[in-house]
């Protein structure tokens, strides 16, 4: 046991079985017809309270893991919904479930993906969905799935491409976008996951163009709608798709905002947030793509530079932004008006961490720092798990994507 910075680092031993082990699909914490975790991106909170502190130990870190096996640059990673498990998917390598709770391997899938991404849970969790590569293309666009109770991979009876999904609510269909095969227009398709098939199409048209391949896709919460991110330079031009139309070939509004098209959140069922590269927050209107408002701090910018990111609540009541500018700061839905601000970071920051190297827990209300923790390496596309207090991120050190595990500890005074 190592001490660095008066927090205590665990390294734990890992064995890597080669022999495929059926995960724990009834411990997952999966209720049937539920919305599942990732259908939208959402931060978890913890009760502050006067009888002790948090602390935050490392499970382990830095890639030394004492096997012959070694973990490739990580592309994806996402929790099941009751945060006991984390799926992980790497650019060579199969993707592999691991325990959160002693970080422990708990299984991998076979065969061997390239450049596996956007690895995701469905059908309550009884398969596994991602994009991978062939050998012949990095990127990733080819729809695969295996079967977890197996590990197998699962023959499609065509092969299909896309270069970004979402889950419905019941998470048993996936709703794609990509490319045209032919001309500059983008489609949307439905595709059922339990009978493995194309339910619907509904195609932009070529006319149009977006200037770019679409990365984000969302849905409002009644399905009405998908919102399609076409990144275009400094830009991303934002496609609403109306899935309930029973036309294959539309002319779907668009709005153009300067901003990475993943920094935005689906407020309800008709408007939308997305940060700038301004340090903007820009609120407008989905089925219209019209502006509403631009949500202000002390009648300035939301933030003195880029958003790099915006997270809910779990409960929806909050939602916080994230900037280079090195504060987060926390918004009332409702009110669309700051409650606190979360400064403490020396430079930027994504959720809870920061190129500082740092990871940082707050109390959302007071804006004060809980706990901080060096690990050593930049932490992206940070998970938190409320039900087991645990943290997991994608670190970052060298070029190399690893898997980082944080256990939060409470410490009674």
């Amino acid at each position: 046991m190592d001490k660095i910075e008066s927090y205590r680092f665990y390294r734990l031993e890992h064995i890597i079985e080669t022999d495929y082990h059926a995960p724990p699909i009834a411990d997952f914490g999966y209720s049937r017809g539920e919305m599942t975790e990732e259908y939208r991106d959402k931060f978890e909170s913890w009760e502050a309270t006067d009888d002790g502190e948090y602390s935050m130990n490392v499970m382990f870190a830095d890639g030394g893991l004492p096997t012959d096996y070694e973990l490739n640059n990580i592309n994806s990673v996402t929790m099941t919904p009751n945060g006991k498990y984390v799926i992980i998917g790497q650019s060579q390598g199969p993707s592999q479930i691991w325990d959160t709770i002693n970080g422990q391997l708990v299984s991998s899938m076979q065969g061997i993906t390239i450049h596996s991404s956007k690895v995701t849970l469905a059908c309550d969790g009884t398969l596994l969905v991602g994009l991978a590569s062939d050998s012949f293309d990095s990127q990733s666009n080819i729809l695969q799935i295996w079967d977890f109770n197996t590990g197998k991979s699962i023959e499609l009876p065509y092969q299909i491409k896309c270069t970004t999904f979402t889950l419905s609510n019941n998470s048993n269909c996936l709703i794609m976008a990509g490319n045209q095969k032919y001309g500059h227009g983008i489609s949307v398709g439905i595709f059922d996951l339990n009978n493995l098939e194309l339910m619907k199409e509904i195609k932009s048209d070529t006319n149009q163009s977006y200037d770019s391949t679409p990365s984000f896709i969302t849905l409002t919460p009644d399905e009405c709608y998908a919102i399609v991110g076409c990144p275009s330079g400094l830009t991303t031009n934002y496609v609403v798709f109306h899935l309930i139309t029973q036309q294959e070939l539309i002319q779907p509004p668009i709005i153009t905002i300067d901003s990475d098209p993943q920094c935005s959140i689906v407020l309800n069922n008709e408007q939308m947030l997305t940060g700038t590269i301004n340090g903007q927050i820009i609120l407008w209107n989905i089925p219209s793509c019209q502006r509403i408002q631009t949500l202000n701090d002390n009648r300035q910018n939301a933030h003195r530079d880029k958003i790099k990111d915006l997270k809910f609540s779990h409960d929806c009541s909050c939602f916080v932004t994230i900037s280079v500018d090195g504060t987060a700061k926390v918004w009332d839905t409702n009110s669309k008006e700051v409650i606190s601000k979360l400064i403490g970071h020396e430079r930027e920051i994504t959720l809870t961490g920061s190129k500082d190297q740092n990871i940082c827990l707050w109390y959302l209300q007071s804006g004060q720092i809980a706990s901080t923790i060096h690990v050593g390496m930049t932490p992206l596309h940070i998970y938190m798990a409320a039900h087991n207090q645990t943290i997991v991120a994608i670190g970052e050190k060298d070029g190399q994507r690893q898997l980082l595990m944080l256990r939060v500890v409470f410490e009674q005074r």
